[in-house]
């Protein structure tokens, strides 16, 4: 018989087929223990029917100048949005505050240096995606938060990595027509209402 966890043996195991559980009912399965994150393997065709599930906390800024909001747009992803744009932002790294993070990330995707304003918008997005290439797919919850871009300072650029585009002003009245990631329509619509 194939063990579908990788690295548990067979004489690991132990029979709890039948113990009781709460509210009278009788378990139906054998529990397999590993430390977290142990490879499953599959045994026969199937369904997975849970997810992990992850929290994140990202931290995003809106510039406007003119009439008009810096965008960033998505060049490689293994979470999809390739081609929409976005507001420069990202993760909160351990430790580190939002507006620090502001701060960080539009200098990494963009080349400039900002000030960080008051905060704007809180929202959260839940989705089924990797995260990162090669993993399997996940229940990611991101909490974020959205501030007031006050000063812009630098030459704006593409994110060395290449996982962002050259950022570009975008005219706000051409933001209908424009692909955006649906977070950022979220974001610019209660914001910019």
């Amino acid at each position: 018989m194939v063990i579908p966890v990788v690295g548990v043996r067979w004489e690991e195991l132990r029979d709890s087929f039948g113990d009781p559980r709460p509210g009278g009912r009788a378990h139906r399965g054998i529990d397999i223990f590993a430390p977290r994150w142990t490879e499953v393997v599959a045994v026969t065709e199937g369904t997975v029917t849970e997810l992990a599930q992850v929290q994140r906390i990202g931290a995003y800024g809106i510039a406007l100048r003119s009439g008009a909001v810096l965008l960033s747009r998505i060049m490689r992803s293994v979470r999809g949005g390739v081609g929409q744009w976005m507001l420069p932002g990202g993760g909160v790294e351990h430790g580190e505050h939002p507006a620090e993070t502001v701060i960080r990330e539009f200098l990494e995707e963009t080349g400039l240096t900002v000030t960080v304003g008051d905060l704007l918008y809180v929202g959260s997005d839940c989705r089924t995606v990797p995260l990162r290439a090669g993993a399997d797919v996940v229940s990611l919850h991101t909490v974020f938060s959205v501030h007031a871009i006050t000063a812009i300072s630098g030459v704006m650029r593409a994110e060395k990595n290449g996982a962002m585009g050259e950022p570009a002003w975008i005219p706000l009245t051409a933001l209908p027509h424009t692909p955006l990631l649906n977070t950022t329509k979220e974001i610019l619509d209660n914001v910019l209402r």
